[in-house]
């Protein structure tokens, strides 16, 4: 279901770039941007449900840099900590996961005073997975890969509002640990 919402974000970006290929974007003198946000992320692993119960909370930190006028390349990192019980034990366990991403964004004109501005883009990562309990420690660093869709909305000329969903490919051995994660965050650009 998560990954219908994401093709719709696509979607709907797909119609605004349609109807406004040559609308005039007064966003795109602003070359850099930086956000902070939080959201929630799913991890798509049944074990994972059965040791953590829910999807956990995300912290972010978002850089971009507008390379021309709808093509900006970005950096980005969040802070992922869940508690949950073993299985069979019952005992405490701890997941982390900081992923370090880099990607490119597409952002599609919406009107003359481009104030709403859709975005899709693609990207890669390295990710951070430490999970600690009585059985051991396990600290691990894989590549992986994403797919986003937003939308930011400009609340006055530099400063926004941005509504993201981030699909993630991350894969240990046999076990996704990728999933959804849905972000809101305000920024800057300038």
């Amino acid at each position: 279901m998560k990954k219908y919402f994401f093709f719709f974000f696509i979607a709907i970006s797909l119609i605004f770039l349609s109807q406004s290929v040559f609308a005039n974007n007064t966003q795109s003198e602003k070359k850099f941007s930086f956000e902070v946000g939080a959201g929630i992320r799913s991890i798509s692993n049944d074990l994972y449900k059965d040791v953590y119960d829910s999807p956990g909370t995300v912290i972010s930190f978002d850089f971009g840099y507008r390379v021309v006028k709808q093509v900006e390349i970005f950096a980005h990192t969040d802070y992922f900590k869940k508690d949950g019980k073993l299985t069979l034990t019952e005992e405490d366990t701890t997941l982390k996961l900081i992923p370090i991403e880099f990607g490119v964004r597409y952002l599609f004109n919406v009107g003359k005073t481009g104030r709403i501005v859709p975005y899709i883009g693609l990207g890669g990562g390295f990710y951070s997975i430490k999970e600690t309990n009585v059985i051991g420690d396990f600290n691990e660093s894989k590549a992986g890969f994403l797919l986003e869709g937003g939308i930011k909305f400009y609340i006055v000329k530099s400063f926004f509002l941005d509504l993201k969903l981030k699909d993630v490919i991350l894969k240990y051995e046999d076990t996704k640990l990728g999933g959804s994660v849905v972000l809101g965050g305000i920024g800057i650009s300038f």
